[in-house]
């Protein structure tokens, strides 16, 4: 690790918040009994790895992470945990998981999957869960979700939106 400046993490959450922690689970519920659920168990557990290794000057980035919504598509998602969290939700989620990051001085960069997969021909029809993740849809009137438009905001100071939704 000696020439290296990262070490990069997939913190996904399977519809858990970022705060939160393993493991309050919820009876039939499911993706919740694993820290490996959970957005925060997954970075600490890596910096913790890093720390036992003497690797403390390395940055841990997130190297892909976001929440999944299902949220108006057609049918059934792909995956159970894809219903627990709705479009403001995934917006909610990853806002917060920008702050965290934000906030910790040892995680760097953070990149959030995905911004139009859900536009890609057959995913959505075929319940693939990259559609999931998308900050643009197909869905009409609105083809982008609120956290499209709440990262838009959030990184233009001089900016304000009224609303994130179609109307």
């Amino acid at each position: 690790f000696r020439d290296h400046v990262a070490v990069g993490s997939h913190p996904f959450s399977w519809g858990n918040p970022p705060d939160v922690h393993c493991c309050n689970t919820v009876d039939g519920q499911g993706w919740d009994d694993n820290p490996v659920f959970f957005f925060s168990d997954t970075l600490e557990d890596y910096r913790n790895i890093m720390v036992r290794n003497g690797h403390t000057d390395v940055k841990l980035w997130a190297t892909e992470f976001g929440w999944a919504t299902w949220d108006e598509f057609p049918g059934d998602p792909p995956e159970t945990w894809m219903s627990y969290t709705n479009k403001w939700q995934q917006a909610e989620y990853t806002l917060r998981a920008f702050e965290i990051g934000q906030q910790t001085d040892y995680l760097g960069t953070m990149i959030l999957w995905n911004m139009n997969f859900a536009w890609l021909p057959g995913l959505v029809e075929n319940r693939d869960e990259r559609a999931a993740y998308s900050l643009l849809t197909r869905l009409k009137p609105q083809q982008e979700r609120p956290l499209y438009w709440m990262l838009y905001d959030a990184v233009r100071p001089d900016v304000h939106l009224d609303r994130y939704d179609a109307g």
